[in-house]
């Protein structure tokens, strides 16, 4: 009933599957610009950022109509891979045909292979991540897979740095199921530290230290926290948070007196950007000399404002974690509010630029990432009950594509704020854990 997909000629097949993904691709819609606000960040190789996206847009001399064919090119590719890796491990062809439909008509995800940024290189690395676990068992003794897996997985977190998450649970899976040799563990080692070795020269060739953008994250959940702090209690913060507990309560005060939880949602993460970029720079000049004393404290301030308040942070932890499956609430939703929003003017400056004329098309995307997450879940708990409750229907595949979403979400929305663009990397295994599973109960019917 599972018969394996065979063609006459696959490598012609596999380039002209390829050849039209990208002409999908390169037709369709796009939600950014070719320039985004981060983008100049990455052509100016700052310190901020790692350095391979950089060194690509160097070497293609920083021509934008050639970054985006290559990009375009090998985000198709990875897709590509994929479908040929379904096809491997003989999924149902219909499963296959509504996998790839639900890739290439996501216009979100394929608008980053239109705008300077690393996210569509992020996204086909992590593809061909899971295309390697896909065709792992037909080319296992071969020692340059095991090579070529080490350079992607490496790839990975030396394009973005939320990337080690993925990387270290998809090497831990792969090490923990798989009983290597010494030569083939030092194959896949060699090419694990390629890409990062790779960074860490070009970064020091061209920069003096690394700097980051964490703090910035603390900072927001700083911000959203003053609001709870207890003013009767003085503590060796106090000066630092009262600058910020009466703005952090209009802000707050706003967000609970609204009952969509769509634009709640959308905008809690929003004021966090907000705060992160430009609450500061809103400070008196007095304001800013009291923040200079507490300059490298702000990792003990949020510690201390959690250990005070521990159910308010895992209640803001949760509202960034619904909030990376339901993007476009607030571009849907922000009109029908009555209330007076706090810091407008902030929040307009805050946002990125999306090409969208019509809210017809993010409320769609809105309906269907509310399925996809409920989806997500009732696979997830089918998932947990087999996996305890049969231990032989245990597999690396289906254990590595039920770990890393989850665990990539929930560690995004502690450390944080939540934006659909954490959400896309995982976006395809995400549809891949639910088809595979659908793919097992198929199977399961037709064995009993």
């Amino acid at each position: 009933m599972n018969k394996e997909i065979t063609l006459q000629n696959p490598k012609l097949s596999f380039l002209l599957f390829f050849l039209f993904t990208s002409w999908i691709i390169y037709n369709s819609f796009s939600f950014f610009p070719i320039l985004e606000n981060d983008s100049f960040s990455y052509i100016n190789n700052e310190s901020i950022r790692l350095s391979l996206y950089p060194l690509l847009i160097d070497i293609l001399n920083n021509n934008h109509k050639l970054i985006i064919f290559f990009q375009i090119s090998y985000l198709s590719l990875s897709i590509t891979t994929l479908i040929y890796g379904l096809m491997k491990i003989r999924i149902n062809l219909f499963l296959i045909l509504i996998f790839y439909l639900l890739i290439v008509t996501n216009v979100y995800y394929t608008s980053f292979s239109k705008t300077i940024l690393t996210e569509c290189i992020y996204f086909a690395s992590i593809n061909f991540c899971i295309f390697f676990f896909l065709i792992k068992d037909s080319f296992k003794q071969r020692f340059y897979f095991y090579f070529l897996f080490g350079i992607t997985v490496g790839l990975i977190p030396s394009i973005r740095h939320e990337g080690l998450i993925i990387a270290l649970l998809a090497s831990l899976i792969f090490l923990l199921k798989n009983k290597l040799s010494s030569l083939k563990l030092l194959f896949f080692f060699l090419g694990l530290s390629l890409m990062p070795i790779l960074e860490n020269l070009v970064f020091y060739s061209k920069n003096k230290e690394r700097n980051s953008v964490i703090d910035k994250s603390i900072f927001g959940k700083i911000f959203m926290m003053t609001a709870f702090d207890n003013e009767s209690k003085k503590n060796e913060f106090t000066d630092y948070i009262i600058i910020f507990t009466e703005k952090s309560k209009k802000v707050n005060y706003f967000l609970e007196s609204l009952n969509n939880p769509f634009l709640k949602l959308n905008l809690f993460s929003d004021f966090q950007v907000v705060a992160q970029y430009q609450i500061k720079d809103k400070l008196n000049d007095e304001d800013k000399e009291v923040l200079k004393k507490f300059k490298n404290k702000e990792t003990k301030i949020l510690q201390f404002l959690i250990k005070e308040n521990p159910i308010i942070f895992l209640k803001h932890t949760l509202y960034n974690y619904f909030s990376l499956w339901m993007p476009g609430g607030k571009q849907v939703f922000i009109n029908q509010t009555n209330n007076k929003i706090p810091f407008p003017d902030l929040l307009e400056k805050s946002q990125g630029s999306l090409n969208v004329e019509n809210n017809i098309i993010i409320f769609l995307g809105l309906i269907f990432f509310t399925f996809l997450f409920f989806s997500f879940m009732v696979f997830s708990f089918i998932f947990i009950y087999k996996f305890f409750r049969y231990p032989r229907s245990r597999n690396e595949l289906n254990s590595l594509l039920f770990l890393i979403p989850n665990l990539y979400l929930i560690i995004i929305s502690f450390v944080n704020v939540a934006t659909p663009r954490y959400l896309m990397p995982i976006y395809p295994m995400i549809l891949l854990f639910i088809i595979i599973e659908l793919n097992r109960i198929k199977i399961s019917r037709y064995d009993f």
